[in-house]
């Protein structure tokens, strides 16, 4: 198309056309930023996950022509990750509305795990749902192949507005924890994430990683469920809807679209050959420039609490053509931050890395003087984890 969709960090939704640079707004939410922005397969129509009040959001379409909205489900739920399919027949996203709790089994309580599933909703009032009544395969009220045979080129998105909510149907799959759906050639894709506590204690040993995402497609066309991936981190559809891009454990590989990948359907993307030209001192003044239009932009009051920002910068800008590390660039933001006397103003750097902090023998040791060392004490566990006791205290060791 000749436009992009911009979802601004202030809540508005903008559509800025290629030609010109013409900048128009689509609609705005007062409760944080709008996500998932995705165009139809004609470009027609835009949409997006709305954010409410809490946890709540809806999808919204907007008809990029003259930009009228319309809500596509109620504000009731939180429906997220919208994606429109390739023949531009049916809108597939995540919504959190499944609700079946599960008992505490360490209080009497209950909560909600797993609240997740992909819905599909068919945007023409005529159009049938893929997992209605079949015959031979095929919807029982769908036309005969005769009778509409495929148009070239890009299929034109028809919505009919009244009545959408009732048109969603779920996926014949369980209830879990999905994200990042997306949609490819004659099948629907997403994550399936794992239920992992947020401590890690429930990990066969400290040494696991943990449960990995799974990448699982829906054919849409054989109405089957099947895992392309055990082990992803993110992915990405090529343009054709035929190819994956799968990131996992920090390598990039290209797999087929519409099967799991094996032998020479694999092709790994070797990294290590991109070559990048760093210029530090440029990066720096641009990361301190745009450190003090975010903090402009951004504060909690429009008058910065009387402080004359501008002026703070042009004091300190100075600095920046002394800075010999990355380092001094944190203490340079950090003393320019100060200037405003407030709390929650963070300058975060990145990590270095290094080796993990040695854990502690959680005992009372003394030194003799042929060199030898006397465990004294071993101090009591007060914890019912093993992991975090004394490796001094297991079994048979004292």
């Amino acid at each position: 198309g000749g436009r992009f969709a911009v979802a601004s960090h202030d809540g508005r939704v903008l559509l800025v056309e290629r030609e010109g640079g013409e900048v128009r707004e689509a609609d705005r939410s007062e409760n944080g930023h709008c996500s998932g922005l995705v165009f139809s397969p004609d470009s027609a129509w835009l949409a997006w996950s709305h954010p409410g009040v809490g946890d709540l959001a809806q999808l919204k379409l907007a008809h990029t022509a003259d930009l009228s909205v319309v809500e596509a489900t109620p504000l009731r739920f939180k429906d997220f990750s919208p994606a429109f399919t390739p023949d531009g027949k049916h809108l597939a996203f995540l919504s959190a509305r499944a609700f079946d709790p599960v008992y505490d089994e360490h209080a009497f309580d209950m909560a909600f795990v797993g609240t997740n599933r992909p819905y599909l909703m068919t945007l023409a009032a005529v159009t049938p749902s893929p997992f209605g009544p079949q015959r031979h395969g095929r919807p029982v009220d769908a036309p005969d192949k005769d009778e509409t045979p495929e148009s070239e080129g890009t299929p034109a998105t028809r919505i009919d507005p009244e009545g959408l909510a009732d048109r969603i149907v779920p996926f014949p799959v369980e209830a879990a924890r999905y994200g990042a759906l997306r949609t490819a050639k004659d099948g629907v894709l997403w994550l399936r994430h794992p239920v992992e506590g947020v401590l890690g204690a429930s990990r066969a040993t400290p040494d696991e990683s943990g449960p990995k995402s799974e990448l699982e497609r829906y054919d849409l066309a054989q109405l089957r469920l099947e895992t392309l991936g055990d082990d992803v981190d993110s992915y990405a559809v090529s343009g054709d809807g035929k190819r994956l891009a799968l990131w996992s454990g920090g390598r990039l590989k290209v797999v087929p679209g519409d099967r799991r990948a094996s032998g020479d359907d694999e092709v790994a993307v070797d990294l290590g050959r991109i070559h990048q030209l760093v210029d530090p001192a440029a990066e720096w003044r641009q990361m301190f420039d745009e450190a003090g239009r975010l903090m402009r932009d951004n504060f909690w009051r429009a008058d910065l609490g009387g402080v004359d920002w501008q002026a703070v910068l042009d004091r300190y800008r100075p600095v920046l053509g002394r800075l010999a590390t990355h380092d001094d660039l944190v203490d340079l933001l950090w003393e320019v931050q100060g200037e405003l006397g407030t709390s929650h103003a963070y300058v975060t750097p990145t990590g270095h890395g290094g080796d993990e902090r040695q854990g502690l023998l959680g005992a009372d040791i003394t030194r003799h003087e042929d060199g030898s060392w006397r465990v004294d004490r071993v101090l009591p566990s007060e914890t019912s984890d093993p992991q975090a006791r004394s490796p001094l205290a297991a079994p048979g060791v004292a």
